[in-house]
This record gives structure tokens, C-alpha cells and sequence, in this order.
């Protein structure tokens, strides 16, 4: 046997895919984990955002008022596309 490195080159492509191969799996993975964590930030915002409301609500009940429904237009600032992306 000899030494990867005095391997022919289809050997050395092949070596090249599986370390391409590898290493896009492991960016899955950390794909996987933000997204686990940023699932978990958004539910735990969307169960603040259920219980505000909640209060809203029956403060607007104790003083005998109608709770109207604000406008739900996102803010300019929102609309804008600040996520990020990983380039491997």
C-alpha cells in the first residue's frame, strides 16, 4: 500500500468528496440546531405575546370597553431582511 498522499488522483478526488460530504453534513447539523433553538425562541414569544393579550383583554373587559384588533401591518423596520445565512 502506499501513502494517501502518493495515491493517484481518483483516489485524491474521492477523498476531496467525502470530505465535501462530511463537511455539508456537519453544516446540517448546525443548521438543524439553530433552527431547534430559534423555534424555541419563537414559541416562547408567541406564548408572551397569547398572555399580553390575555391581560390587554380583560383590562378592556374590566372598563366595560370593546377591544378593536390593531392593524396588523408589519413596521417598515420589519419587512426588511435582516436573517442571517451560513456560506460553507
Amino acid at each position: 500500500m502506499r501513502p494517501p498522499s502518493t495515491a493517484p488522483r481518483p483516489d485524491r478526488a474521492s477523498h476531496e468528496v467525502y470530505v465535501q460530504i462530511a463537511n455539508l453534513q456537519m453544516a446540517r447539523s448546525r443548521q438543524k440546531r439553530i433552527r431547534r433553538a430559534l423555534q424555541g425562541q419563537v414559541d416562547r414569544c408567541t406564548r408572551e405575546i397569547e398572555s399580553i393579550n390575555a391581560r390587554i383583554q380583560g383590562l378592556y373587559d374590566q372598563a366595560g370597553l370593546e377591544y378593536v384588533e390593531p392593524d396588523d401591518r408589519p413596521d417598515p423596520a420589519e419587512q426588511s431582511d435582516d436573517g442571517f445565512e451560513y456560506q460553507y
